[in-house]
């Protein structure tokens, strides 16, 4: 068998070159497609310290709550492709068109699950009504240009907390709070700075730094998506 998605790989921003992309697409060349296991599931730990990540496939991969599932759609068949109804920050829903989030009927836009972005990316109409309101809660804090030229929105203050807000995905049939610690990432200088990023394709994307110690399972029989937090630093 043989899989991976790239044949020489360099990451500028690490000084390494990383050892490879395994490749979990929905794609026949691809792991997943493959082995053709009708259950999927990952979760990838946050702590930099030791590997406490893994996948499983088959029955040990299948997730039962109701509650943490939300359907996954037809469309790009290497693609991922969920429902996002909207975005809250506080409690307050964001004036974020829905139209914003649909792929259209040839298969273009709409929001998808990526092992292969790290930070999340909006399209944006909802990246700029995320950041506004970001920004409106935190007017307190002086909101600084990252130096490293990747986030738009960082703060540099001894009193900021990474709880001080909480934004949600509401996808269809799931509410998805990004926690504190998947909320914020750290500059070179260590400022604070929003882990969540434009997106200059069309379509949105849920990336691997917001997916951080969530097990995310995939029911290909049943076509559904399931995200559940779980302390993958304790495993």
């Amino acid at each position: 068998m043989i899989f991976g998605c790239r044949h020489s790989n360099v990451d500028p921003r690490s000084g390494y070159n990383p050892p490879g992309i395994v490749g979990l697409s929905r794609e026949p060349s691809s792991l997943v497609g493959q082995i053709s296991y009708p259950h999927v599931s990952y979760c990838t730990s946050a702590n930099n310290e030791g590997n406490h990540s893994s996948v499983k496939f088959g029955s040990v991969a299948v997730i039962t709550e109701n509650t943490t599932q939300t359907p996954l759609l037809t469309g790009p068949i290497d693609f991922y492709s969920v429902s996002l109804e909207g975005i809250s920050v506080d409690g307050t829903m964001l004036d974020i068109p829905k139209s914003v989030f649909n792929m259209t009927p040839e298969g273009e836009g709409g929001v998808f699950m990526d092992t292969g972005t790290d930070h999340t990316q909006l399209v944006l109409p909802a990246f700029y009504a995320v950041t506004n309101k970001i920004e409106d809660i935190l007017s307190d804090f002086k909101s600084l240009p990252d130096v490293d030229g990747r986030f738009p929105v960082c703060y540099n203050d001894t009193n900021f907390r990474l709880d001080s807000t909480e934004i949600v995905f509401q996808f269809t049939g799931l509410e998805f709070p990004l926690s504190a610690n998947n909320t914020w990432d750290q500059n070179s200088l260590g400022y604070h700075c929003l882990a969540i990023l434009p997106a200059f394709r069309g379509h949105s994307v849920l990336g691997m730094y917001q997916q951080r110690n969530v097990n995310v399972g995939y029911d290909f029989n049943n076509n559904i998506v399931s995200l559940k937090y779980s302390d993958n630093n304790s495993a």
